[in-house]
């Protein structure tokens, strides 16, 4: 059973909306009161739920392209890498800021762009490693310590951004359907080896825009298409491990969600559905129809334990379905707790 709640004006309402495109999930582990917190990315920045962040902000750009939790840096003093989350985000101003969630500001703007950012990769393996994708087709990576841009790369027709599932080089996905390997060497001024990667056949992928890259646990890499074709694949051998179509195709740059595990993702189409699907075998297990309106899904998040699914869609209306099933993880720890009970009782 599914539970919906919805943020958003009724449709039909006469006050002007933003589309958004980006929701993320908190990640897990950090300030108990912002754990469940979500990032609303919009065309306009709007009034943050958790922090005094405003439209009027000059630290904060105009239009929204891009977003991403950041990793903790080990080893630093800077008050904002411990004990809270940052979040980097980027857009039209060619400027990548840096959001401290207990310091509700921008404290660090990294500028050095020269045309607007559409997307965000950080490092897990490299916590002060930050990759930034422009719309001109520009890679840079940013080192978060000494604040210093390194090694701007040039690619064609570049459409997505992510870091390897190793952490050792740079995916790029163009919107002719090929996927490129930048692969950082020196350590002041960054040159980069450039190879295209052949994607499986199996994949389908052709020549449709791959607008989501998104490396998964356990050393696999999923890839999203425009077209609503979507494949997990091994690294580096890029074997598929599980494919499949997103009914009705995504909306382009929508994104996809995954847990923490890589155990499962969650995907949009164009008329408001939603999708959970396993990343072993590709199976839907779930199929969320929309609520009153059939427009196309802009983003999703899908919590760590796979209960709480957030869909943002049209001009700025936001869903959170919550499952009221029990799960897996309940049922063993129900089991767990009747056993303990019967152990005891016998005693």
């Amino acid at each position: 059973m599914l539970q919906c709640h919805s943020w958003g004006r009724k449709p039909g309402s006469q006050h002007r909306l933003e589309p958004c495109y980006g929701v993320r999930w908190h990640p897990p582990g950090r300030s108990r009161q912002r754990r469940r917190a979500v990032c609303q990315l919009c065309h306009r920045p709007h009034a943050w739920r958790d922090a005094p962040f405003h439209a009027s902000s000059p630290s904060l750009p105009q239009n929204l392209r891009a977003a991403t939790w950041l990793h903790p840096m080990p080893e630093t003093t800077e008050p904002g890498c411990h004990g809270n989350a940052r979040l980097a985000i980027a857009g039209d101003d060619a400027a990548v800021s840096i959001i401290s969630m207990a310091e509700a500001r921008v404290t660090t703007l990294l500028q050095g762009h020269v045309a607007a950012v559409t997307d965000l990769a950080a490092n897990p393996s490299q916590p002060g490693a930050l990759a930034a994708l422009s719309s001109d087709g520009s890679v840079a990576l940013w080192d978060l310590g000494s604040e210093r841009q390194r090694g701007p790369c040039s690619t064609s027709h570049a459409a997505s951004l992510a870091w390897s599932p190793d952490g050792e080089c740079l995916l790029v996905g163009t919107r002719r359907g090929k996927l490129w390997k930048l692969s950082p060497s020196g350590s002041a001024d960054i040159a980069w080896d450039k190879t295209e990667l052949p994607l499986p056949s199996k994949a389908g992928f052709q020549s449709a825009a791959l607008d989501c890259l998104r490396p998964l646990q356990g050393g696999r890499l999923a890839i999203k298409a425009a077209d609503g074709r979507m494949a997990v694949l091994s690294w580096p051998s890029l074997e598929p491990v599980a494919t499949w179509r997103v009914p009705d195709g995504t909306y382009p740059g929508s994104g996809l969600a995954a847990t923490p595990d890589g155990n499962y993702i969650a995907v949009g189409n164009m008329l408001g559905r939603s999708f959970v699907h396993c990343t072993a075998t590709g199976k839907c297990l779930a199929a969320v129809e929309p609520v009153r309106l059939h427009e196309p899904v802009t983003s999703v998040a899908l919590s760590s334990d796979c209960r709480h699914l957030w869909v943002a869609l049209g001009l700025g209306f936001i869903f959170r379905y919550e499952y009221l099933g029990a799960l897996e993880d309940d049922k063993e720890n129900s089991a767990n707790v009747e056993e303990d009970t019967n152990r005891s009782q016998a005693l």
